[in-house]
């Protein structure tokens, strides 16, 4: 094995429209994400529009995030 997991990306099928329809059904805007969660606007822009594959510590970021609503994904 490679070793380094942060250098992994992951491909998830319809991530970035499964990212974004989450955010969407409970009602929280890009910038209330953000501003909660700490992720920088423009990464979650990136994100939800598949603009950059998600790392491992990403994926972590973004659970970490809906966690901080008490949503569970």
């Amino acid at each position: 094995m490679n070793g380094n997991i942060q250098e992994k990306t992951f491909k998830m099928k319809n991530a970035p429209e499964r990212l974004q329809a989450t955010r969407r059904k409970f009602g929280i805007t890009q910038e209330e994400f953000c501003e909660r969660t700490g992720i920088p606007l423009g990464t979650l822009k990136t994100w939800e529009h598949a603009r950059t594959d998600l790392t491992p510590k990403s994926v972590q970021r973004l659970i970490d995030g809906f966690l901080k609503f008490d949503i569970f994904v």
